[in-house]
Parts: structure tokens; C-alpha cells; sequence
């Protein structure tokens, strides 16, 4: 079966953004035994539409066949490979504090391709599972040099955020995750993808209030 190359076809970010709970769906639904399923069951599972469910996925994939559904094996293995799944890639963290180590205890990363490395903080680890893996900041350069590194994850508090950016842009590393509180200012070259944990509450307190 040919599959669409990802990359290639006009993929839209409010796609890409629904790719993952396409995923969980179609992985609970292999490891019930299913082989397939139609669009409408995926869109009943998430709340959308079958009409929007086939659109997404054939931007990505050619496992689905009229009447009988989507392959979900073959499915799987597409949205996977659109999400970047499929390949190995390797992080470093910065901010080893609460959040910075519950993230690098995370084993779901494993399941989609990410390795975090090692962590780097201006202290050293007070946990004895991470003592081995968290170095000074001041070693990051000289780590990215000798390893392959694609991504930092960035989990400093708001008022480290600007020198750990600085320190990640020095040792060469295209893509930043950012958890810090903060907007971080970087050149163009270098992909920035923010989580804003307050705007996601401040969200959801919204709805809370006028969905109720």
C-alpha cells in the first residue's frame, strides 16, 4: 500500500493538532483486536464529524476504503510517521526543578521517538534516580559537541529563561519545547513551540464558567 508522504501533501496545523487523538483511538481500538474502522466510529469516539475525520486522514494516509473503513494498522503507522513518531530523536532538558524532572521520568516519550539525554541545571539533582543524568549549564556546549541533540525541553522558572535560551542557542540545538513561563526571544533559525500551562487554565476556568 503506497502512503501519502506527509511532509509533501498540505497538511494544516489544526490537522496536525488532531493527528494524536486520532492515534489513541486507533491504538486502543488495535489493542482490542479491531482491524477496522469507519469514520464515523473514530469521529463518535472524539466528538467530530465523519466528514472532518476523512478529510484529515486521507491528508496523511491512504488506509481508508469506501464501505469498509480504515485499516488500522496500516492508519496507525501513517498518522505515526506524519507526527514524526517513527523516527529517533534525542532532547536535553534544562530546569531540572518539579516539572523539569517529572518529564524526565516521562516514559510515554520512549513510545514516540524522544530520548531525553541528560538535564542540566545551576544546581545539582537532589534526586538520586537523576543524579547521574543532570549537569551544570555551564557543560551544555561541550555536551551537545559530543552527542546528537534535536530538541532542548525548557523548564526553567520565568527569570532563568532568557540565559538558558541564550545557552541553547550557543550549543546549536534547532528546536526548543518551551515550559517556562515566558516568551523567549531566538533567531529564526531555531523552531520554538510554546506549552502555556496559565493560558490553558485561565481557558478552561473560561469554559468552566459559561458552559455550565
Amino acid at each position: 500500500m503506497t502512503t501519502i508522504n506527509p511532509f509533501a501533501s498540505n497538511v494544516t496545523k489544526p490537522t496536525l493538532l488532531r493527528l494524536p487523538s486520532y492515534l489513541d483511538v486507533i491504538q486502543r481500538a488495535r489493542k482490542e483486536g479491531v482491524r477496522r474502522l469507519s469514520s464515523a466510529e473514530i469521529g463518535k469516539e472524539l466528538g467530530y464529524g465523519s466528514v472532518q475525520v476523512r478529510k484529515d486522514l486521507a491528508s496523511i494516509s491512504n488506509a481508508g476504503k469506501p464501505r469498509t473503513g480504515f485499516d488500522v494498522v496500516q492508519l496507525e503507522k501513517d498518522i505515526r510517521k506524519a507526527l514524526g513518531y517513527d523516527e529517533q530523536r534525542y532532547a536535553v532538558l534544562l530546569g531540572v526543578g518539579h516539572m523539569g524532572r517529572a518529564l524526565m521520568n516521562y516514559i510515554g516519550f520512549a513510545e514516540n521517538g524522544l530520548q531525553i539525554l541528560a538535564g542540566f541545571d545551576v544546581k545539582p539533582s537532589d534526586d538520586e534516580s537523576l543524579k547521574d543524568k543532570v549537569l551544570p549549564l555551564s557543560a551544555l556546549s561541550d555536551f551537545c559537541a559530543k552527542n546528537h541533540v534535536d530538541l532542548a525541553i525548557l523548564t526553567v522558572p520565568a527569570e532563568q529563561a532568557d540565559n538558558a535560551t541564550a545557552e541553547i542557542v550557543a550549543a546549536g540545538i534547532p528546536a526548543i519545547w518551551n515550559f517556562a513561563p515566558t516568551t523567549i526571544h531566538v533567531p529564526e533559525h531555531v523552531i520554538v513551540q510554546n506549552e502555556n500551562i496559565a493560558e490553558s487554565l485561565g481557558l478552561l476556568w473560561y469554559r468552566m464558567k459559561t458552559e455550565n
